[in-house]
C-alpha cells in the first residue's frame, strides 16, 4: 500500500520556533521526508516567515540559509507568500545557486502559478485550495469539477486540498485526480495522537500522495504503530 510522503509543517514546532533552521534540522533528523516553509521577498532578500504582516525588527532566516541546511536531507516544500511575480526570479536564482532539485513550490495565490510554470517547466507546483474555495452550496461533484479544472487552468500538478473534509476528500476524488497525473496533498493537524494516526491511515487508504503534519511526534507514533501492526500479523499467521 502507498505510504504518503510526510512533510513537517514549518519544521519541528514541538521543540523549536516555526520556520527556524533548528526546527527544519530537527524534523529531518527525526525522519520527516521533507519540510514546509513560507517564503517572502523583503528588503532585497528571500526570508522564511509565515505571516504576511510580520515583525520587521525580528531577524528571520533567509531562504539561502535554510536551503543549505535542507540540501540532500529531504524535500523543500516552499510556500510562496507573494502577490507579484517579481519573486520568481529570486526563487529560481536561490534554487540554482544551492543546487536544489528536490523541491516543490506552492501558493494559494493561484494566478501566480502560470508564471511559475513558465519559469519551472518541470517542477512540482502546488495549488493550495482554501476553505473559501468550497462554499456550502457546492455538492461533491461540483467541488471535484472546480478543483480539477483549476488545476488545468493554473498549470499546477499537486492539488493541496487540506481544507476539504473527510467526506469531501474521497478515494474516488483522489483516483480522478490521479487519472490526470495530478498528485494529492493533504494535512494532519495537531490533535489527539490516536486521531492523527487514524487520519494518516485514512490518507494512506485513499491514495493521497503526500501530507504536511503539525506534530513531530507523529513520526515516532507512526513507526511504533507499524511495528505493532507487523507483530500482530505475525502472531495471527498473516505473514510467512
Amino acid at each position: 500500500m502507498h505510504l504518503p510522503f510526510l512533510i513537517a509543517h514549518r519544521g519541528d514546532r514541538n521543540n523549536f520556533p516555526e520556520n527556524s533552521i533548528e526546527g527544519f534540522r530537527s524534523a529531518l533528523a527525526k525522519g520527516a521526508d521533507g519540510v514546509e516553509m513560507d517564503v517572502q521577498f523583503f528588503n532585497g532578500k528571500l526570508i522564511v516567515v509565515h505571516d504576511y504582516i510580520f515583525n520587521q525588527d525580528k531577524e528571520h532566516p533567509t531562504l539561502q540559509a535554510v536551503l543549505r541546511e535542507v540540501k540532500g536531507k529531504g524535500r523543500a516544500e516552499i510556500e510562496i507568500k507573494a502577490f507579484s511575480k517579481d519573486i520568481i526570479q529570486h526563487l529560481k536564482d536561490a534554487l540554482i545557486k544551492n543546487e536544489i532539485d528536490n523541491f516543490e513550490l506552492t501558493t494559494s495565490v493561484l494566478p501566480l502559478i502560470l508564471p511559475l510554470r513558465e519559469a519551472f517547466p518541470k517542477a512540482n507546483l502546488g495549488a493550495i485550495f482554501n476553505s473559501s474555495d468550497v462554499e456550502p452550496w457546492m455538492d461533491q461533484m461540483f467541488i471535484q469539477r472546480k478543483i480539477t479544472e483549476l488545476m488545468f487552468l493554473t498549470g499546477a500538478n499537486v492539488a493541496h486540498v487540506a481544507r476539504l473534509t473527510k467526506e469531501q476528500l474521497t478515494q474516488d476524488f483522489v483516483e480522478d485526480l490521479h487519472k490526470f497525473n495530478f498528485k494529492v496533498h493533504s494535512h494532519i493537524e495537531r490533535i489527539d495522537m490516536d486521531l492523527q494516526l487514524q487520519m494518516y491511515h485514512y490518507l494512506q487508504e485513499i491514495g493521497v500522495d503526500q501530507c504536511t503534519f503539525d506534530d513531530i511526534d507523529l513520526l515516532g507514533a507512526k513507526e511504533l504503530d507499524t511495528i505493532i501492526d507487523l507483530y500482530g500479523k505475525i502472531d495471527h499467521g498473516l505473514l510467512s
